[in-house]
């Protein structure tokens, strides 16, 4: 019951990144270590320890408990509560592992139970989680549906439709004048909140509508501060967008800096 718990917790406390002040994910990441049985087996023991140990011990440690941990979920070799409860890490360490096809159906499946066990608080997450893989698969008639759902979900529960989703599709395709609103409404209302994660997608949003646009020096800073401060997700995706605006404002060193550590993930996962 503890190790479920923190999984929970984890899962929290990525949200509040480096806004989280008694507690962060560090700590929680070696309570959950500390109280790890001798022998782990479970797909939803091996992603708690993968997720611990890649926070606690580095990206690269994590990586092959994490693999394991994932083809397992794919499987579907836990209940449909475990692989519900565990869903939200489980989609964001395939992001982290630049694993596209378990993000996708590890997605799907997320939205699937939360929508058949009527989950609606859950739901929010795991349609959220299914709009950006959709988005960056290029399937975007299908992620503005969700996002239809998304917002019909948000208005029964009663909260605010999560950033992420609309970012994503902003970010690409604009208008700008929409796409700047939102980074900067989603920067200010995160802060507020102390939901850093929030702030690392505004910041990666704008890296990729700015590279987009051509104005290279505004996706520059942008992708920069998302690189250095932001969630491992957001900070790995925005790699490729600080290599581009780089090379076009003529920062070299930069940008080959930004390579030299896209490929050592790349070679890490």
């Amino acid at each position: 019951m503890a190790r479920g718990i923190y999984l929970d917790a984890l899962a929290a406390a990525s949200f509040a990144g480096n806004a989280a002040t008694e507690v962060d994910v560090v700590q929680i990441a070696k309570a959950a270590l500390a109280a790890r049985p001798s022998e782990t087996s479970r797909p939803t023991e091996l992603l708690l320890d993968g997720v611990a140990i890649r926070i606690t011990n580095g990206y690269g440690s994590g990586v092959p408990i994490l693999k394991e941990a994932l083809g397992a979920l794919r499987r579907g070799e836990v209940s449909d509560e475990d692989q519900l409860r565990c869903s939200l890490l489980a989609y964001r360490s395939a992001v982290d592992l630049w694993d596209d096809e378990s993000w996708y159906l590890l997605a799907n499946r997320y939205v699937e139970l939360a929508r058949a066990g009527g989950a609606l608080p859950t739901l929010h997450f795991a349609l959220n989680a299914l709009i950006v893989a959709c988005s960056f698969a290029g399937e975007r008639s299908t992620a503005h549906s969700l996002l239809a759902e998304l917002r019909a979900v948000c208005e029964i529960i009663g909260s605010q439709v999560p950033p992420y989703a609309p970012l994503a599709l902003l970010a690409w395709k604009g208008p700008e004048a929409d796409a700047v609103a939102l980074i900067e409404e989603t920067e200010r209302d995160a802060v507020a909140r102390g939901e850093t994660m929030a702030v690392s997608a505004a910041r990666w949003a704008s890296a990729v509508l700015h590279n987009g646009l051509g104005n290279y020096e505004r996706a520059l800073v942008a992708a920069a501060w998302a690189r250095s401060n932001g969630d491992l997700g957001y900070a790995d995706w925005s790699l490729p967008e600080l290599i581009l605006a780089a090379v076009r404002t003529g920062d070299v060193e930069q940008a080959a800096d930004a390579l030299q550590q896209l490929a050592e993930r790349a070679v890490e996962s």
